[in-house]
């Protein structure tokens, strides 16, 4: 189903805090587990769950740009099936007005290639060989040889004059992603107690301040997910 995912389940939580008993902490717990997946996609400016297949078409601003980059919003995409370009902008999906880049992006020749090439693993227990997603499209300034026909040289200015048939987001959560959720759920649990000082203690015997997101690490961790400028 497409949509925001959780980074991690209610059993991951239970299984670091092993005292807690389920049936009675399980509201809190995913209440929170939401609070910190969205507060994750915030600090990337991405999210890291599978989103879905479908179709999104996206603007072309100048007519001189033989390499079109999507758009930070544009979102992660793998696993693309049809990659259209506009004949004349505002064309209509079903007319005749769109031409399919053949190729798959990747193995030359192919009339268009996807970036980053050879992306790097996310590294997963449960997927080992998942990758990162793409999120960009270069034009080769020489087509495919054998397939000249249906060659774009340039992608048509204009309003949604790029259209990507694609499965969006990440393919699997990274187990980074996963961990971090986790130790955030953890802390908040642990900090529910502390009130809006986010201390404990008094100050005849010290104080103590109760951590409730990140520490410096997983900042430095999730620094590396943050969405990629090309």
């Amino acid at each position: 189903m497409a949509g925001v995912v959780d980074y991690c389940k209610v059993t991951d939580i239970a299984a670091q805090l092993p005292n807690a008993t389920v049936s009675e902490e399980q509201a809190v717990w995913t209440q929170f587990i939401h609070a910190a997946s969205r507060g994750i996609d915030t600090i990337c400016d991405r999210s890291f769950g599978p989103d879905g297949t479908a179709t999104k078409y996206f603007d072309i601003p100048r007519s001189d740009m033989t390499r079109f980059i999507l758009p930070v919003w544009a979102g992660d995409f793998y696993n693309p099936t049809a990659i259209k370009v506009a004949l004349v902008e505002n064309a209509d999906p079903a007319g005749t007005n769109w031409r399919t880049l053949t190729g798959d992006g990747i193995t030359p020749p192919s009339n268009y290639y996807l970036g980053p090439e050879n992306p790097d693993y996310i590294g997963t227990n449960d997927s080992p060989s998942a990758t990162r997603p793409f999120y960009w499209i270069d034009l080769p300034s020489t087509p495919n040889p054998n397939d000249s026909t249906n060659y774009a040289m340039t992608f048509t200015k204009g309003m949604r004059t790029l259209s990507i048939t694609a499965s969006w987001g990440f393919s699997v959560i990274p187990d980074q992603i996963k961990q971090i959720c986790i130790n955030i759920v953890v802390r908040m649990w642990n900090a529910k107690g502390v009130g809006f000082s986010g201390t404990t203690g008094a100050p005849e015997i010290g104080v103590v301040a109760i951590p409730r997101y990140l520490d410096i690490n997983e900042k430095a961790v999730l620094n590396g997910w943050r969405r990629e400028s090309a």
